[in-house]
C-alpha cells in the first residue's frame, strides 16, 4: 500500500509540474501573437490555481475514466472561466481577493484529492457546492460592477480576459492526453519490473505500447497483462501480443458471424448480460483457453453481499462455455442474491439456447440440487454447494452452458 501511495503521490507531482511548464510555454506563445499581456496575469493566475492543477490530476483519471475527456472539453467554457473573466473585470475588495483565492484554490486540490479516498469522498458533494456557490456570489458581484461601469467593460484587455481562460483551457487537453498516456503505460510496465521481469524487455514493451496504442490506454493495459500472463520473454513475443491484441480490437468493432454449429460470438457472448449490470471484460488468449471475466457485482444489500462473477471461455473464433456464478456467504438460500441471481440466469439461458431452454431450467435454478439438461446445441449444468452451519453458513450456485463443440483445456 505504502509504495502505491508513494507512487501516485510522485504521479500527482509530476503531473502538477508538467502543467505548470506547458502552461508557461502557452503563456510565452500566446504573447507573442498579441494574445496575452502582463495586465493578464493574474487572471492566468486564477484560472491556473483553480483549473489547470486541478485539470493536472484529471490526466491520471483520463486511463480509467473515458468520459474525462468530453467533461475537460465542457470545462474549457463552463462557468469556471466565467467566474475567472468576471471575477476580474469587477474585482472584489483587496481583503475578499486575499481570501478568496488561496481558499479555492484549496479547495480545488482538495476536490483532486478527495475522490480517492473511500473516508475523503464524503466531503466532494459540499465542496462542489461551495464552488458553486462562490462562483454565483462573484458572478453577480461583478455583473452588477459592469451595469454601474459598462466603459470598463468593453474593451480590448477585457476581450482577453474572457478568451485567454478558453484558449488556455483547450490547449490544456491534447496535453492532458498526451501526460496520461505516459503516466499509464510507465505505471502498467512499470509493475513488470516490479514483479521481476525482464526491465530490458519491459523498457522495449513500453516503447512498443507508445507506438502501437498511444491514448488507447485499454491496449497498453492488455499488453502489459499478456506479458504477465502468458509469460512473454522476448521481443518477438511482445510484438506477436500486439498485432493479435489490435486484431482481437477489430473484432470487437466488427464482430465476425459465429455459426451456431461452432459456439457463440465472443463479444456478444461478452456482452449478453450487460443490460443488468453485468459485462465481461476483453476476450483474450490465456495458457489453456480464450476466456474472458466480469467483475463481480453485488446483487443484494447486507453486510456480506451476495456476489455474481461472469465468465465467457472457448477458442479464438468463437465462445462455447458460459459460466454464471453465485456467491453467499454467511446468508442462508433464498433472499434477494437468489432472485438476482435467477433473473440473470434465464437472461443468459434465453441468449444462448432460446426460450425453450429458459422454461425447462428456470424452475430449477434455485432448487438447490444440482442437474444437468441437454439441449441441441448445448448442455446445461447447474451447480449447488452448501457449508457450515446456522448463522456460519453459506452457499454458492452457478449455471453452466456447454456448447457441443467445446473442448475443455489442456494445461502445462
Amino acid at each position: 500500500m505504502g509504495r502505491r501511495e508513494g507512487c501516485f503521490a510522485a504521479q500527482a507531482r509530476g503531473a502538477y509540474l508538467a502543467v505548470s511548464v506547458y502552461v508557461a510555454a502557452v503563456v510565452v506563445g500566446l504573447s507573442m501573437v498579441g494574445a496575452w499581456r502582463p495586465s493578464n496575469l493574474k487572471t492566468t493566475l486564477v484560472w491556473w490555481a483553480t483549473v489547470a492543477l486541478g485539470s493536472g490530476f484529471s490526466a491520471m483519471k483520463l486511463a480509467a475514466q473515458p468520459g474525462t475527456a468530453r467533461r475537460l472539453i465542457a470545462e474549457a467554457i463552463a462557468w469556471t472561466e466565467i467566474v475567472v473573466f468576471l471575477s476580474e473585470v469587477h474585482t472584489l475588495p483587496l481583503w475578499g481577493e486575499l481570501l478568496l483565492l488561496p481558499a479555492m484554490t484549496l479547495v480545488a486540490m482538495m476536490l483532486a484529492v478527495a475522490p480517492r479516498a473511500p473516508n475523503t469522498a464524503i466531503i466532494v458533494k459540499p465542496l462542489s457546492g461551495l464552488q458553486v456557490y462562490v462562483g454565483l456570489a462573484i458572478i453577480l458581484f461583478s455583473l452588477v460592477g459592469v451595469f454601474k461601469e459598462p466603459e470598463d467593460f468593453l474593451t480590448w484587455n477585457t476581450l482577453r480576459e474572457f478568451l485567454d481562460p478558453i484558449l488556455l483551457s483547450l490547449a490544456l487537453i491534447p496535453f492532458l492526453f498526451v501526460l496520461a498516456m505516459l503516466m499509464e503505460t510507465e505505471s502498467n510496465f512499470t509493475s513488470l519490473r516490479i514483479l521481476g521481469g525482464d526491465p530490458a524487455l519491459a523498457r522495449y514493451a513500453e516503447r512498443r505500447a507508445l507506438l502501437a496504442f498511444g491514448v488507447d490506454f485499454d491496449g497498453a493495459r492488455r499488453l502489459a497483462r499478456d506479458i504477465r500472463g502468458r509469460d512473454i520473454a522476448d521481443r518477438a513475443g511482445v510484438r506477436a501480443a500486439i498485432a493479435e491484441i489490435k486484431r482481437q480490437k477489430q473484432r470487437e468493432r466488427h464482430p465476425p458471424v459465429v455459426a451456431a454449429q461452432d459456439g457463440w460470438s465472443p463479444v456478444a457472448a461478452c456482452a449478453a448480460l450487460a443490460g443488468l449490470g453485468v459485462k465481461a471484460g476483453d476476450y483474450h488468449r490465456t495458457p489453456g483457453e480464450w476466456w474472458a471475466q466480469a467483475p463481480s457485482v453485488k446483487v443484494a444489500e447486507g453486510l456480506f453481499e451476495p456476489r455474481v462473477s461472469y465468465y465467457v471461455a472457448g477458442v479464438e473464433d468463437a465462445a462455447t462455455r458460459l459460466r454464471l456464478h453465485l456467491q453467499a456467504d454467511l446468508l442462508a438460500p433464498g433472499g434477494e442474491g437468489d432472485q438476482a441471481y435467477a433473473r440473470l440466469a434465464e437472461c443468459l439461458l434465453g441468449w444462448a439456447l432460446g426460450e425453450a431452454a429458459v422454461q425447462a431450467v428456470s424452475p430449477h435454478l434455485i432448487s438447490g440440487a444440482a442437474r444437468t439438461f441437454r439441449f441441441e446445441l448445448a448442455e446445461v449444468s447447474l451447480e449447488h454447494h452448501a457449508w457450515g452451519k446456522a448463522k456460519q453458513s453459506g452457499y454458492s450456485r452457478g449455471v453452466v452452458i456447454r456448447h457441443r463443440a467445446h473442448v475443455e483445456p489442456v494445461y502445462g
